[in-house]
């Protein structure tokens, strides 16, 4: 592989010196994706350790391992496919490190301002779409970046970089489905040689089913009243649990069309979505994308507490854990001390999927990895400032509260939503820069809420909480059960 890179770059020492001055050089036929297998995670000419049958689940194979081998299995492993991945359109670009001051600037242009627009806004990795009869007061801010990874090879140079493939995508929707009081966003993280069709896919068949949805349950599309019986509201819980289960569910058989070409045996996506009707939030996910409240004891309080209205669901949880051993998988790190806890089929070294819920990924679809969400649901108050919803590659290196912070801190530079959630993904590389060789791809979608109370100038849109219930100082969100019934939730992300 390096040596088709230096053909391209111009033999020897030339090419890596031509990339160091910052030139940048365009390969057509650039690095290809791998298949997420086995030779995915060893490398090639590189053996995995012998399975043991003594071997207990959670032990590391031993065995040696050089300083470089080390770097590249570190490297590889970091990221949660463990795959290097294709570049888009067959093109690698190869660059120097980026400086710090450098991360501060933006990589295009200031986006045009959070105004409503009619229509769709859609890029390469979002959806986004901002209509007129939104009744909602809210403002919406997206911004999503392709990771970089070194080049590999016995000469590579720490400085030589290869922009990634980014396949992470999002969505969001003002209104979903011209419904004014309600909302859908979205945030999917692929991975594997086939990661960005599967984010694509996927986000583009869980919109699509819950539509359907919608236009089967009419009487479904308004909020929780207080009045309401117990009964009634765990019958429209249940009802719509069941519709992003379903969603998510369709989504994975949507994999299977042939139309797609996608080979989805060892790639898959992550998925957080956020669906707000009025003031009700249900929030359903798979995998370690996650969604956070800012959340403040009063309207002009200063410091705002992250609550997490999602739990990342990995190997390292307990609760699932135990669910995948149930199931016959095995869970393992790769090296001792190299990468986080990973699931694998139980006598081989693959796939090491990082995570234990996915939509896709269905070589461990009999061993516990099911694209089955789990659902939360926040009635929101007007102690809710924002929302924030991101990739792994935000919380890798930041905690929920740090997220939080870095947003209510930048909020009171009136910046436009969208750079407001620019800075946060470029703050979340930074600490990737900081910590790793390698950069994740990296996505959020920032949703502020309390629009009177941030803006008093502008009450066109009128009080979210006055039209829809009456204001309380914030709840904790609560798991919605198979039977609609609430129950108890206390994540701790870590």
């Amino acid at each position: 592989m390096l040596k088709r890179f230096r053909k391209r770059l111009g033999k020897g020492e030339e090419g890596a010196g031509a990339a160091e001055d910052g030139k940048e050089e365009t390969v057509q036929d650039g690095v290809k994706g791998r298949n997420g297998g086995e030779e995915d995670l060893v490398g090639v000419g590189e053996q995995g350790p012998e399975l043991a049958e003594s071997q207990e689940d959670d032990e590391e194979a031993t065995g040696a391992i050089d300083a470089d081998g080390l770097r590249a299995a570190r490297a590889r492993l970091s990221l949660d496919d463990g795959t290097i991945r294709s570049q888009p359109n067959d093109a690698a670009t190869v660059t120097r490190k980026p400086t710090e001051e450098e991360l501060d600037k933006p990589e295009k242009a200031a986006p045009e301002p959070n105004v409503i627009s009619e229509g769709p806004s859609d890029s390469a990795e979002g959806r986004v779409a901002r209509k007129s009869n939104l009744e909602l007061p809210v403002l919406v801010g997206t911004s999503g970046l392709a990771g970089w990874e070194p080049l590999q090879g016995p000469y590579r140079r720490r400085s030589v970089e290869i922009r990634k493939e980014n396949q992470d995508a999002f969505l969001a929707l003002l209104p979903f489905n011209d419904s004014p009081q309600q909302l859908l966003l979205g945030v999917f993280d692929g991975h594997g040689a086939e990661g960005r069709k599967v984010s694509h896919t996927v986000r583009d068949a869980v919109c699509k089913s819950l539509v359907e949805y919608h236009r089967e349950e009419k009487d479904m599309q308004l909020g929780l009243r207080d009045s309401e019986t117990e009964k009634s509201k765990t019958e429209k819980h249940m009802k719509r649990a069941h519709a992003l289960k379903t969603a998510f569910h369709r989504a994975e058989q949507e994999l299977y069309n042939p139309f797609h070409g996608i080979d989805h045996k060892y790639s898959g996506t992550t998925c957080v979505l956020i669906w707000i009707i009025e003031m009700d939030l249900y929030c359903a996910w798979v995998g370690d994308s996650r969604a956070v409240i800012g959340r403040g004891n009063g309207l002009r309080d200063t410091r705002l507490k992250a609550i997490e209205v999602s739990h990342d669901q990995k190997p390292s949880r307990a609760d699932e854990k135990k669910r995948i051993k149930a199931a016959g998988g095995r869970i393992a790190r790769w090296r001792k001390d190299v990468g986080p806890l990973r699931v694998w089929v139980p006598t081989e070294w693959i796939p090491g999927l990082a995570m234990t819920r996915s939509i896709g990924d269905t070589v461990l679809s009999a061993f516990g990895v099911t694209p089955s969400p789990e659902i939360s649901y926040t009635k929101l108050s007007p102690s809710d400032m924002f929302l924030i919803l991101g990739s792994d590659g935000v919380w890798e290196f930041m905690t929920s509260q740090e997220a939080v912070d870095f947003i209510s801190s930048k909020r009171k530079e009136k910046l436009d939503p969208d750079m407001l959630a620019e800075g946060l993904v470029r703050e979340a590389i930074k600490r990737w820069r900081r910590n790793e060789d390698v950069v994740d791809d990296t996505t959020a979608v920032v949703l502020f809420l309390n629009y009177e109370a941030d803006q008093p100038k502008d009450a066109s849109k009128g009080s979210l909480f006055g039209t829809f219930g009456k204001p309380s100082s914030g709840v904790r969100p609560v798991l919605i059960s198979e039977d609609g019934k609430t129950v108890g939730f206390q994540p701790k992300n870590e």
